[in-house]
């Protein structure tokens, strides 16, 4: 049985979690040895459906990548002095670079035929370091937002022989950014349980400050700015000052500190403090999602919108903003309506008024079945996609080109131990963070990747 290690930065409630949580309690997980390196163990799920699979060894790298902010006592005093030292110039550099290589080294002694990053961020450069050459990684966003310095992320996501992203959309935006490497992008929605979710969805909902007696409106995720939570406010005052009777929740835990600010600031400011209520994180929201009257989504941008599927198979409406995927995931005036901003009141008050019911559906299969299939292919072509190529290396320091020599041999993560040149090109890049200029050879895989997953239109069944 072939082992895998999947990589995740943390376990924080999130749609990246629910999909990995629904990927490991499905039968994807009986034709391999799955094991999880969680890098951060704050996290809500770490010690209920993810815990069986941890593999541990992650005392350094959640030092390393733990939320000053998050934390209390003693904690957050050591981790105080932990983050001054990380920003002493090449002391803090060579520390974390220590940290990572320990833990890498002790994991790979367990000899794991593929590594997983299953999110950007953190996993990301991480698992690119580690030396197996079955590497792959999972971007669950629009990564134009987030993308920096075209070398530097060229020169991780080379290390990969598969990267997976979690919609037509991510993938040309992600294809527009590194076009060199749209040969090795793949398509994989995220996996849903639909019965696990019905069933949880019959819970009983465990908040007083819940009610249904007026519409009832949602909103889904954590308090981030690309979630544009604040703008809620604005959009129930509309709806306030036209009569309309109802109530709007936000389930959310707080993520980062200003958008919570803003939000409650713009709670205050427009006098709904009875109409928009922050109920906090919630494990289990699918309870909400059953009785409420509208799913409604403010979002700049989302990648594969985790709430919309949920909620259209538990028949919930959904009104979203016009972000990049949201047609991929919405069928207009079906399950529900994309609009902007500036009219979103006017939508919603419609369909208060006019009570108009809507007839969700599932346009594309999120099925285990289905996903298991995708993660099957790329698993099995992981090995024949493995570049190993032979790779010119400048090293560059403040702009200025410190050494060249086209001889130097890198192989997939890392660079050769026989070249004498490679080892010091190695040696230079660990203590005064060298950036390698990456150009591949045609060694790589060009063929077009296989479609891996169908849109197939199918009625869910009714909670």
């Amino acid at each position: 049985m072939k082992k895998i290690l999947i990589v995740v930065p943390g376990c924080r409630t999130g749609g990246v979690l629910s999909s990995l949580i629904a990927l490991l309690n499905s039968t994807f997980v009986e034709r391999y040895d799955i094991h999880l390196f969680v890098m951060n163990t704050y996290g809500e799920h770490l010690q209920s459906e993810l815990a069986q699979f941890s593999i541990g060894k992650n005392l350094g790298t959640s030092l390393l990548n733990a939320n000053v902010v998050n934390s209390s006592g003693i904690r957050k005093l050591i981790l105080i002095l932990f983050k001054l030292i990380l920003k002493i110039p090449f002391l803090g550099k060579f520390f974390s670079n220590c940290i990572e290589t320990s833990t890498i080294r002790s994991i790979e002694k367990d000899n794991y035929d593929c590594v997983i990053s299953f999110q950007e961020s953190a996993s990301l450069p991480f698992v690119a370091k580690f030396s197996n050459p079955n590497k792959i990684t999972w971007i669950h966003c629009d990564y134009s937002r987030i993308f920096t310095n075209k070398m530097d992320e060229y020169a991780v996501f080379s290390k990969y022989c598969k990267i997976v992203t979690v919609s037509e959309y991510t993938r040309v935006s992600f294809c527009k950014l590194l076009p060199s490497l749209e040969s090795r992008v793949v398509v994989i929605y995220n996996i849903m349980d639909s019965s696990a979710i019905i069933q949880k969805s019959k819970e009983p909902i465990d908040d007083d400050r819940f009610s249904i007696e007026e519409f009832t409106i949602i909103s889904v995720g954590r308090i981030s700015a690309v979630k544009q939570f604040n703008l809620i406010p604005s959009i129930a005052s509309n709806l306030k000052t036209r009569g309309l009777a109802f109530k709007w929740y936000i389930l959310g835990g707080k993520h980062e500190i200003e958008p919570y600010r803003k939000l409650m600031q713009a709670i205050s400011d427009y006098s709904v403090e009875n109409e928009v209520i922050c109920l906090g994180n919630k494990t289990n929201p699918y309870p909400y999602f059953k009785v409420a009257d509208l799913l409604v989504s403010t979002s700049s941008s989302e990648a594969c919108p985790m709430s919309f599927n949920e909620a259209k198979i538990l028949n919930l409406p959904v009104v979203t903003n016009n972000f990049g995927s949201a047609h991929e995931f919405i069928v207009e005036g079906q399950d529900g309506q994309i609009c902007s901003l500036t009219v979103m009141a006017d939508v919603i008050d419609n369909i208060i008024h006019t009570q108009r019911r809507f007839n969700p559906h599932i346009s594309i299969d999120f099925s285990a079945k289905a996903v298991e299939k995708s993660f099957l292919f790329v698993l099995t072509q992981a090995s024949i996609a493995c570049v190993k190529t032979s790779i010119p290396v400048s090293a560059v320091i403040a702009g200025g080109t410190l050494f060249t020599n086209s001889a130097s041999k890198i192989v997939s993560s890392g660079v050769s131990d026989s070249d004498t040149s490679g080892y010091f090109s190695r040696i230079f890049s660990r203590f005064f963070s060298i950036h390698f200029i990456l150009e591949t050879t045609a060694n790589e895989v060009t063929s077009e990747p296989v479609p891996l997953v169908v849109g197939i239109a199918i009625n869910p069944t009714s909670p």
